[in-house]
């Protein structure tokens, strides 16, 4: 035993040295994660951005009035605090990919519900679910984020997400109207937007 005692450095090194090798690759893989979030979270802005700019531009193409249009996008207000209060009643209770795709299947209801001819009924009922989901998913996003985030580089970077996505949105919507002079291929567009933030965000999810 006192002959190995003077060993016990040689060890500890090896212990070490596979300590700090372990944790550079597991640096490594939190920055690649993390920034494929940081992505996605700009990609859903622009979706959000530019569909949510232009709803009352969609209300007066479908001649819908213009009083009910505001009454139904100030109600939706509302729905955005229901969908925050239910994200923070929820908690971590089920995990997150399952809240996530509650949310994302709420935005493809509503964008579905805005495709073809839009009636009253069918854009209000779009509008409150659009604004509910995104109050509801948002949370769960930036909290997939937050946990590939060791350094909080990027929490940082998704504020600057939020508000590229949020710029760059309306710009290519209004290039997509001005292109197509209607609004089905905006709502297509819209949902493929989702849809590549969704896998995105599901799959960097799925190697926590």
């Amino acid at each position: 035993m006192l002959l190995v005692t003077p060993l016990h450095k040689y060890f500890l090194n090896s212990i070490f040295v596979k300590t700090h090798l372990s944790l550079q690759q597991a640096g490594k893989n939190s920055s690649k994660f993390g920034l494929i979030t940081v992505f996605a979270t700009l990609c859903f802005y622009i979706a959000i951005g530019g569909i949510w700019t232009f709803m009352a531009n969609l209300s007066s193409f479908y001649q819908i009035n213009t009083d009910f249009t505001n009454l139904v996008l100030a109600s939706s207000t509302l729905l955005g605090i229901l969908g925050s209060l239910l994200t923070s009643i929820i908690g971590t209770k089920f995990k997150r990919n399952y809240l996530i795709i509650i949310g994302f299947i709420f935005f493809a209801i509503s964008l579905f519900l805005l495709l073809n001819h839009v009636t009253d009924t069918t854009f209000a009922i779009s509008v409150l679910i659009f604004k509910f989901s995104w109050m509801f998913t948002v949370p769960y996003i930036l909290a997939t984020v937050a946990s590939f985030d060791y350094t909080g580089k990027f929490i940082n970077s998704v504020n600057l997400a939020i508000g590229g996505g949020l710029a760059l949105g309306p710009f290519i919507a209004g290039f997509i109207i001005e292109n197509t002079l209607n609004y089905d291929a905006l709502i297509t567009y819209t949902a493929l937007i989702f849809l590549f933030s969704f896998v995105l965000i599901f799959g960097a999810n799925l190697k926590k």
